[in-house]
């Protein structure tokens, strides 16, 4: 039954990345990548998997909303020569 599902959603995802891509030229949007996830994990190396508990909450409107109240510096993007994750390490040692 999932691999069904999955094989509708991306047929889906494909057909409304085919209708993006019709409709965003007509908006002047010429140089966009339409991508599906199933796309962009045969291009890129899965580097980790986070657990049911850390998905759910990653994917709650709320911490959205917690993240852009008090501290938008969390949101600001990393200097170009700084890896994800430098201050992370750099605070356990």
């Amino acid at each position: 039954m999932s691999r069904l599902l999955t094989g509708f959603e991306n047929r889906a995802n494909r057909a409304f990345l085919d209708h993006i891509g019709a409709v965003l030229p007509a908006l002047g949007e010429v140089e966009v990548s339409h991508a599906t996830i199933e796309d962009l994990l045969a291009t890129v190396p899965v580097r980790g998997v986070d657990s049911v508990e850390t998905a759910v909450l990653k994917g709650d409107s709320r911490l959205a909303e917690l993240l852009t109240g008090p501290c938008p510096e969390l949101l600001a993007p990393l200097p170009a020569d700084e890896p994800p994750g430098a201050d992370a390490a750099e605070s356990q040692r």
